[in-house]
């Protein structure tokens, strides 16, 4: 997990990167660059059972994507598309760095205020439905779409660079009413 600063005055791109290499990405980003970007790689953090064990796994809630919370003009896109592994800078049509809008980012940063990687969230379930006691989830019930109690996840939906995105994020249930 690295430490990251976001600077609200700003704007946040994505770049499109090949899925598996976020990290490796990131890092020669870092090495190759004149700039300093601020980057940041939402991961989630959930229980998976592995051959009758359950285990805490990372994956990427946007796999395939960095975020990027810089100025970013032609030439420095133009330096990023060139680094290995990375597919584009997401541009719009006239071929110009395409920021992430407000509404979309806002509860991506919500999710990721302490941090990176995305903890459960512990909840107490009633039904099909779950009150969230603390986490990144508190105060967001309203995106949770479904929740899996026998997994320990809650699918919630998000809007990321014009599409629908269903993730599966980790749950502690405390108490089933």
């Amino acid at each position: 997990m690295s430490d990251f600063l976001i600077d609200s005055s700003s704007p946040w791109f994505c770049i499109f990167v090949q899925t598996g290499h976020e990290e490796r990405v990131r890092i020669r980003l870092k090495r190759n660059l004149e700039i300093q970007l601020n980057m940041i790689i939402p991961q989630r953090q959930v229980r998976q059972r592995v051959l009758g064990k359950w285990n805490e796994i990372r994956k990427p809630i946007f796999p395939g994507y960095i975020l990027v919370n810089n100025s970013m003009d032609g030439t420095e896109c133009y330096r990023i598309n060139r680094t290995e592994k990375v597919v584009k800078v997401l541009t719009d049509q006239e071929g110009f760095p395409k920021p992430i809008l407000e509404s979309e980012l806002a509860p991506i940063l919500n999710l990721i205020r302490d941090g990176e990687i995305i903890l459960p969230s512990k909840v107490i379930a009633a039904g099909n439905s779950i009150q969230v006691i603390s986490g990144p989830l508190l105060n967001m019930e309203g995106y949770v779409k479904k929740v899996n109690l026998r997994k320990g996840r809650a699918q919630i939906v998000l809007d990321f660079m014009g599409k629908e995105k269903k993730i599966d994020l980790g749950i502690e249930v405390l108490k089933i009413i």
